[in-house]
């Protein structure tokens, strides 16, 4: 049934794998984004409401600033990562695309 796989079973195994790995991908960054986010609310609702600056609290040493550092940076690894395999899926398809035209054009 799926003969026309053959020629190209490790393009369609990449393929694949960037599909999975991109939907993964996915699903972190808009966890990571919902803990930025609830982060982000404890500043806005906290104990002290005070007329301090959000860049102020957020360079300042406090437990939840350095928390909302650490989760942004990751996010922005994890952006980048998601660009990347986005990227990769793109070309992966292209190139199963391109190579299951040539054998069947071949056949």
């Amino acid at each position: 049934m799926f003969q026309f796989l053959r020629p190209v079973s490790n393009e369609a195994a990449f393929s694949c794998f960037y599909l999975v790995l991109f939907v993964g991908l996915e699903i972190y960054v808009a966890r990571q984004l919902a803990r930025a986010v609830d982060l982000i609310k404890q500043f806005h609702n906290g104990p002290n409401q005070s007329n301090e600056r959000f860049w102020r609290w957020f360079f300042s040493p406090l437990d939840a600033a350095s928390e909302l550092r650490h989760v942004m940076s990751s996010l922005i690894v994890l952006i980048l990562g998601f660009l990347f395999c986005k990227f990769m899926r793109e070309v992966s398809n292209s190139k199963m695309s391109m190579r299951m035209v040539y054998y069947l054009r071949e056949a």
